[in-house]
């Protein structure tokens, strides 16, 4: 991220922020529309962070994301639902 903080999302419905400086990691506030594996996060000109597609693992099968939304973590990593 922009702040050089690295926002960590994906397999589950909830996103880390890595901060190198202290070494430590901290759940972000929200949680994502579903779990995503092998979704992609796009750092936007605005510094907030795009998280969409993908694939979700249910019991029965693997099921494309692409009509279940995306995900937009901001400057405080509050995710907002598109």
């Amino acid at each position: 991220m922009k702040n050089g903080k690295v926002l960590i999302a994906g397999g589950a419905t909830r996103a880390e922020v890595f901060d190198p400086v202290i070494n430590s990691f901290t759940l972000a506030d929200g949680k994502m529309v579903t779990t995503r594996q092998f979704a992609t996060a796009t750092l936007l000109n605005d510094g907030q962070v795009l998280i969409t597609g993908g694939y979700h693992t249910g019991t029965a099968s693997v099921r494309t994301l692409g009509s279940i939304g995306s995900d937009i973590y901001g400057i405080t990593y509050n995710p907002r639902r598109s």
